[in-house]
């Protein structure tokens, strides 16, 4: 019998976008896989789940951009199957709702590989949901039709158009023809029609018109991915207990951001749709009310704006006005605010509410921060900078594992360095007992932390949580000790070991893993940087922020600025671009400690923001503290 009888592949359903869409049986395959294959959809946080070592495929297909072909997919699943590993492959939405499932499942039978599909909440479901717009209504809508407009030309619209709703997915850059062809077989100019971009998102956008006014209300504005929904439900997300919020503060800007459910709209577009709903429901001489026997009133503008996820604390004003960025290319009529599950209390605490943080750490370890931003009411864009993978060769640890009795201290100075060196003593056949004997120094709580998860506790942790003060307070003389120093393959600490070896250590690098750059910035993340959706970029090391540098240059195709000279890493005159410039033009570039904020002002020009005491809570307290300090949500 040969290994691959004990592969197998889970297809999975990764839901609309957030996270906390997934189905609890996805969520465990992911913590179990040693294989992920994942599209372009999928939500960056979805990738913390998976285990360190577990090896990642990225074969998102992105419109118009250079892809990875089907039978490429294929085969890789079929590859990795037959060499025994646990697979998953994870869909946007729901695997069997134009997800191209059939063409891979047909791949797998074919070479008798086992597989398994777990569902997955559809956007097209999903993201009309969540913009407050219901697919079906007992009066308006007695059925609705999913479709894909990724080739317009092949749909019958004579018949889509007979069709109470429509939810079409994949018609960003073919909207104005599917206006036009509704509009020829029958439907009328004045149907309504909601597009919701990025929906399950934090990112979400929603824009409401009629399909007359649509394409106009959304001319030079890159909607992908975007789903569309066309019929008389769109005007009922007015009755789904939105209520205006001054409008004034939202006019002329961009639409509401991150982490908010945001609307543009025409005013007063969608009104006759509500009222004749109530026509055809209610008799004339009988108020129209609700469950609770209240008349509910009629919103004079349909564009709001609505909470889709609760922030941790309960303290929220939902009537928060969010201050908003100019920018000439966006409607003037814009939505307002309100929510969708929250319950409106007096007055918010949270001091970034309303605000939205660019995270760049690795997608697995972002996760701690991302809570503490949240809890201070921010909104999340994961753009991962670091990619960890093991190195190019065990030889360099795998002997010094083997040699442990000749060290006297073994230093570790990241997390990543504590979870590749114990897995690989794992895979040598010992534990944490081959240590007895060696001191253990690390840098940083979030290192200390590390390793509790090994039941073991550091001898000495520097005061300043920095590799530079590893060495100024070394608890004993560093004369003739033998040292091990699991490290990142490349860009590591120089100095930390020139240091070492001046006071008299005998230091023996070894490559523990490696860090690399990904090798593009995501769509998702490029639109919320063209969108000026970004208030706050956070880093926490001077790899991210030349990763970030690099990414940022490499999307935009940036030209260069020789008015606004900076230096580089080896003290020349770099030049920056004018796109970069205009980029983190407002937005707060915040560091987490003297080493990265020398990089941030060397590549980005500048920082903002640097943290008091070098670790993640401490960072968090700094942009809190900046926020507060520029009178931010009092």
């Amino acid at each position: 019998m040969t290994n691959h009888n004990k592969g197998k592949i889970y297809i999975v359903g990764a839901g609309p976008g957030d996270v906390n869409y997934l189905t609890v049986r996805g969520q465990q395959l992911l913590t179990q896989a040693e294989v992920l294959v994942y599209d372009a959809l999928v939500d960056s946080l979805l990738l913390q789940l998976v285990p360190c070592d577990c090896q990642l495929f990225d074969v998102g297909k992105r419109g118009g951009r250079p892809s990875t072909p089907q039978a490429t997919i294929n085969q890789l699943l079929v590859d990795q199957c037959r060499q025994g590993k646990q697979v998953v492959r994870l869909k946007s939405g729901d695997p069997f709702i134009f997800g191209r499932s059939s063409s891979e499942i047909q791949a797998l039978i074919a070479a008798e590989c086992q597989f398994e599909v777990i569902p997955g909440i559809s956007s097209a479901l999903a993201a009309p949901l969540l913009a407050g717009i219901p697919l079906t209504d007992s009066v308006l809508s007695k059925c609705f039709a999913v479709v894909t407009a990724h080739q317009p030309e092949q749909l019958d619209w004579e018949a889509l158009a007979r069709i109470d709703t429509l939810a079409i997915l994949m018609g960003g850059r073919h909207l104005a023809a599917i206006v036009q062809q509704l509009q020829r077989y029958g439907r009328s100019h004045q149907t309504p029609i909601a597009l919701i971009r990025n929906g399950g998102r934090p990112q979400q956008q929603v824009w409401l018109g009629t399909l007359s006014t649509i394409v106009n209300q959304t001319l030079g504005i890159s909607l992908s991915p975007v789903v569309i929904v066309v019929g008389e439900v769109v005007g009922l997300r007015a009755s789904m207990g939105l209520s205006d919020q001054d409008q004034s503060k939202s006019e002329g800007c961009q639409p509401l951001k991150v982490g908010q459910l945001n609307v543009e709209s025409s005013q007063d577009q969608l009104q006759p749709t509500l009222q004749e709903r109530q026509r055809r429901t209610t008799p004339t001489n009988q108020p129209f009310s609700n469950t609770k026997g209240e008349q509910p009133s009629t919103p004079t503008n349909l564009g709001q704006k609505a909470t889709l996820r609760e922030q941790p604390s309960t303290k929220t004003n939902l009537g928060q006005k969010a201050t908003l960025r100019e920018q000439p290319s966006t409607p003037t009529n814009l939505g307002q605010k309100a929510t969708l599950r929250e319950q409106p209390s007096t007055e918010t605490t949270e001091a970034l509410t309303g605000k939205t943080v660019l995270v760049t750490r690795s997608a697995s370890q972002s996760q701690k921060f991302n809570q503490l931003l949240e809890q201070e009411g921010a909104n999340i864009i994961e753009m991962p900078t670091l990619v960890i993978t093991p190195p190019s060769s065990w030889a360099g640890l795998d002997y010094a594992i083997a040699n442990l009795a000749n060290f006297d201290w073994l230093i570790l100075t990241s997390s990543n360095g504590v979870d590749y060196f114990f897995k690989r003593l794992l895979d040598n056949g010992k534990d944490a007992r081959a240590l007895v004997g060696i001191k253990i120094a690390v840098v940083g709580k979030k290192t200390a932390g590390s390793m509790k998860q090994h039941n073991l506790q550091p001898d000495f942790i520097p005061p300043n949580f920095v590799a530079d003060s590893l060495v100024e307070h070394f608890p004993e003389s560093l004369t003739n000790k033998q040292v091990l120093f699991p490290r990142v393959e490349t860009g590591g600490r120089e100095v930390l070991v020139k240091e070492l070896t001046e006071k008299g250590a005998q230091v023996v690098e070894v490559a523990a893993y490696e860090s690399g750059c990904p090798d593009y910035m995501a769509p998702a993340i490029l639109d919320a940087w063209q969108q000026r959706a970004i208030d706050i970029v956070s880093f926490a090391s001077s790899k991210t922020v030349k990763n970030f540098y690099k990414l940022l240059k490499q999307a935009f195709n940036s030209s260069t600025d020789t008015n606004q000279p900076y230096s580089n890493a080896d003290g020349e005159q770099s030049a920056p671009s004018k796109t970069l410039h205009y980029l983190l033009e407002n937005v707060c570039i915040a560091s987490i400690g003297p080493q990265t904020s020398e990089s941030c002002r060397q590549l980005l020009g500048r920082v903002d923001v640097e943290a008091v005491e070098y670790t993640l809570e401490g960072l968090t307290e700094a942009i809190v503290a900046w926020e507060i300090g520029r009178g931010g949500n009092k």
